[in-house]
């Protein structure tokens, strides 16, 4: 089997390119496989043959016909897009063989709507969510039968459990973007949330991981509610650093909310591979109850589902505060749920099976 696989990078953080770099992984152990970058500079990926790097600076139209002569050339079995905007450079007598990755906001509301059409021309679409496919079948009419869905995975050795640290404060702690476009992660309830407990004189810290345009923002915030003397904004670091913060806290939180905009642009998260690094550490959890995330946190099991209201999420954590075996029980459980549903052999294996069913079908 022969697949041309279309990303537009591989190599900057974040969880889209994270999951890239999980496909090659995936495929590149049993197929012929070739690779071309939309948005990146020449570089070498563990023996894989990236043969062109950038298309074209030029029209969608000279691309299709770039791309078209690439494939023809080659007589790939499948092409192969990890972000639906690159459906835009496939030709149409092509997409009966393009099988197509969505994620989440990039299918979801006004984005989704504007590549509807593309969307369900394509062979096959694979998801890494329940949420986003349910979304993809309401709002984009696509058949359920057409999507497939292949859950986020995370390589299990790089995260260590390891036990509570019972003589700490009670450390809460965020891993994400701090993105004053998107603000759907819930930074700003969790700080609102500590300002409800703090009449409760709780000794509780939260530290955010990660850095980004809305930091200024969230720093009055918490200024302003008078919780900056607990609040920690520890901005870009290593990812040693993020495994530490992983074994100091005693509860992960990110309350990504679902929502569409006034503008009609939705916001939330497709699945939220942090919580599986949290998860694989040993961490309660605790993210919203609508989205992709509900694919991994089990409410009362690995952790709480909220609502994306700071009464809610006070009330939650104030729930867990200090209660040690209880977040070692769900910590050990989250570990497990990671290792039997979320590994990377998980993901190898669900990709292999896909396409081996998808071939199996064109042979009939």
């Amino acid at each position: 089997m022969k697949i041309l696989l279309l990303c537009d990078s591989i190599s900057r953080v974040g969880g889209i390119d994270k999951v890239n770099r999980d496909i090659i992984n995936a495929l590149k152990q049993y197929i012929e496989l070739d690779i071309i970058l939309l948005n990146e500079k020449k570089i070498e990926y563990e023996s894989v043959d990236i043969f062109f790097t950038n298309l074209p600076k030029v029209g969608k139209f000279f691309k299709r016909y770039f791309l078209k002569r690439k494939i023809d050339e080659k007589k790939f079995n499948f092409i192969m897009v990890t972000h639906p905007f690159i459906l835009k450079y496939i030709d149409k007598s092509l997409m009966n063989k393009t099988i197509m990755w969505a994620w989440g906001i990039d299918v979801w509301g006004q984005y989704g709507a504007f590549i509807k059409k593309e969307i369900n021309s394509v062979k096959n679409i694979l998801t890494i969510s329940n949420f986003t496919k349910l979304r993809i079948v309401s709002d984009l009419e696509v058949k359920a039968n057409k999507i497939e869905i292949i859950p986020n995975c995370i390589e299990l050795d790089s995260f260590t459990y390891k036990s509570l640290n019972k003589f700490l404060p009670f450390t809460l702690l965020t891993v994400g973007r701090l993105d004053a476009n998107e603000q759907y992660k819930g930074h700003d309830l969790v700080i609102k949330a500590l300002a409800q407990l703090k009449e409760k004189n709780l000794n509780i810290i939260y530290n955010i991981v990660g850095d980004g345009t809305d930091r200024k923002r969230l720093e009055k915030l918490a200024k302003d509610l008078k919780v900056d003397n607990q609040v920690n904004f520890l901005g870009k670091v290593s990812f040693d650093e993020i495994k530490k913060a992983y074994h100091d806290c005693h509860l992960f939180i990110m309350p990504s909310f679902y929502s569409i905009r006034p503008d009609g642009y939705a916001t939330g998260e497709g699945f939220g591979i942090v919580y599986l690094e949290a998860g694989a550490s040993g961490r309660a959890v605790i993210g919203c109850d609508v989205g992709g995330q509900t694919d991994y946190i089990r409410d009362g099991i690995n952790g709480l589902l909220v609502k994306p209201d700071e009464r809610d999420i006070a009330q939650k954590i104030e729930s867990l505060y200090g209660k040690f075996d209880l977040l070692e029980k769900m910590g050990r459980n989250g570990r497990k749920i990671v290792e039997e549903e979320f590994s990377m052999d998980r993901f190898e294996r669900d990709l292999k099976n896909f396409l081996k069913e998808i071939t199996n079908v064109n042979k009939v």
